[in-house]
């Protein structure tokens, strides 16, 4: 046979709390398929991997029929069938085949929409490197990646350009006096920022920033983004 490139022609851009979300769930697969393959974990702790696998696929908004709702080894057959590697036994006897009638999906009432696409992505991933008989393991390429977010999502940091770095309410002193060295902007910081900011965030950084700067320091800034400009489109392009 032939390798083909097979183009769904769509894709989804997560928001920023099903990113982390995701996340959570992706690092405990790894963390549950680590376990079983090493083959040194005793039942407590075993249980407790399906555990906290089960509550980030209840989390993430999936959903199964009531009956089934204390069933640990279905949700956590779910998150292997969709992240999990493809020769990765699931718990409870449930079937990594989607048509077998003892697939997990099957018993699964509703999916978040954020959930569709990707696990359409994720399933064709797997079923690909099975048939080419590629050892991939999804859940371990992602797991750093994952580690990355959920760290980054327990400290939040606004970018730099996102902070209102000048406002009037913090560049006075409360007798209304002149502004304090600590508040003050160098022009320095905000030329690093035009520089590399500039392709394709231009707009935005005038925006967020710029605006909030002070009459004589907003001139300056200005007259350097139209100079860079200038000079960026009487450069020849070859």
């Amino acid at each position: 046979g032939k390798v083909s490139l097979i183009d769904c022609g769509q894709f989804k851009a997560l928001p920023r709390p099903q990113r982390v979300q995701l996340a959570e769930v992706v690092y405990e697969v790894d963390i549950y398929q680590k376990m079983v393959s090493n083959g040194d974990a005793d039942a407590s702790s075993l249980s407790a991997a399906k555990t906290r696998l089960a509550d980030q696929v209840r989390k993430f908004g999936v959903t199964v029929a009531e009956e089934n709702e204390n069933d640990l080894d279905l949700w956590c057959s779910v998150a292997l069938f969709l992240f999990g590697d493809a020769d990765q036994t699931l718990p409870g006897g449930y079937s990594s085949n989607e048509l077998d009638d003892t697939s997990p999906i099957r018993l699964v009432t509703s999916f978040p929409q954020e959930l569709v696409l990707l696990g359409r992505a994720t399933v064709l991933l797997k079923g690909i490197s099975k048939k080419l008989n590629v050892p991939f393991s999804l859940a371990a390429q992602w797991a750093p990646g994952c580690a990355l977010t959920m760290d980054a999502a327990s400290s939040p940091m606004l970018p730099l350009w996102g902070n209102e770095m000048y406002t009037q309410s913090s560049n006075t002193n409360q007798k209304g006096g002149a502004p304090s060295k600590q508040n003050k902007i160098r022009f320095r910081q905000v030329i690093r920022l035009v520089k590399d900011w500039g392709k394709g965030k231009g707009s935005r950084l005038l925006e967020r920033v710029v605006k909030t700067l002070p009459p004589k320091l907003k001139t300056k800034v200005l007259e350097a983004v139209l100079k860079r400009q200038e000079e960026r489109d009487a450069t020849p392009k070859l």
